[in-house]
């Protein structure tokens, strides 16, 4: 299971943490049940951003492959791409 801990640390204590400085944060065991909360709180407008590891975004982006729009693709195709990306 991808997600649940990074670095050794467990995301409930990383929640924690952040609460502590007064901020809202949740804890979900895994990146898709980390989405579901996030999608839960987003507006209907809203744009749900992640960011982490390879492992986190992958599964992200998995997660996200069987919703109506998919996955928004990294790099809009209208553009160039960066040569990092070829």
């Amino acid at each position: 299971m991808h997600g649940a801990v990074a670095a050794g640390v467990a995301a409930a204590s990383i929640a924690e943490a952040a609460r502590a400085l007064g901020l809202q944060a949740l804890a979900a065991d895994t990146v898709t049940d980390g989405l579901t909360l996030a999608r839960a709180r987003l507006s209907p407008t809203g744009t749900l951003i992640v960011t982490g590891s390879l492992y986190v975004v992958a599964d992200a982006r998995l997660s996200s492959s069987d919703r109506p729009n998919g996955p928004t693709p990294i790099a809009s195709p209208s553009h160039e791409p960066h040569p990092c990306d070829l």
